[in-house]
């Protein structure tokens, strides 16, 4: 619907803090959402809400086994929530 909003899902939330407290992130206060303009062939209107300035959870790791190296860790610069309309 044309001038509809997109409306932040609860259970993503819960997801994206689930996955932050996992990987050791600190968790942020206050979220932000950006608008950015690029083409993609799923989405008509050419844009995507995004967390990119202010991510939900930034800074933290995910430490992996691997068999040459065994333990390895690995950073995690930023999870943030992606809004799309549907």
């Amino acid at each position: 619907m044309p001038g509809v909003l997109p409306v932040l899902n609860r259970q993503t939330v819960t997801f994206a803090i689930k996955a932050s407290l996992a990987t050791d992130c600190k968790v942020a206060r206050e979220i932000r959402f950006d608008r950015k303009n690029y083409f993609y062939p799923d989405l008509p209107k050419g844009y995507q809400i995004t967390q990119f300035a202010a991510p939900i959870a930034q800074h933290g790791h995910l430490d992996i086994e691997t068999q040459e190296r065994g333990k390895k860790t690995i950073g995690i610069t930023r999870i943030h929530i992606i809004l799309k309309r549907v």
